[in-house]
């Protein structure tokens, strides 16, 4: 979920972002709630290695999709930019912000605990 979330906005125009979001977020909230319920029947008919086999069909169309039929433009950044990434540097950066902001530090402290 975090990886379509983070994607949506580089293949979506900015115009139908907002609508784009609230059908992704009702398609995934009737997945997660109808998931459990199919895999309960699923289990009652077919025994696991079948719905072992059914995962891994479904995951590889699920690939095959993604990888034959969307594309993903480069962000402006990524044009921008031929040298290579500096993580250590951007973590740093991201730590930094996080400790200028109380608001966010409180809340990633928060999330640590629990």
């Amino acid at each position: 979920m975090p990886a379509v979330n983070a994607v949506i906005p580089q293949i979506v125009p900015q115009q139908h972002l907002t609508r784009v979001n609230g059908i992704q977020s009702s398609i995934q909230a009737a997945t997660t709630l109808a998931a459990p319920m199919v895999s309960g029947a699923l289990m009652t008919f077919a025994p696991l290695e079948i719905l072992f086999l059914v995962d891994v069909v479904t995951a590889a169309i699920g690939i095959t999709i993604l990888f034959f039929f969307v594309h993903i433009p480069l962000t402006e950044k990524q044009k921008g930019e031929h040298k290579s990434i500096e993580y250590f540097r951007d973590l740093k950066e991201g730590l930094v912000y996080i400790k200028n902001h109380r608001y966010i530090l409180r809340l990633i402290l928060l999330e640590a605990i629990f």
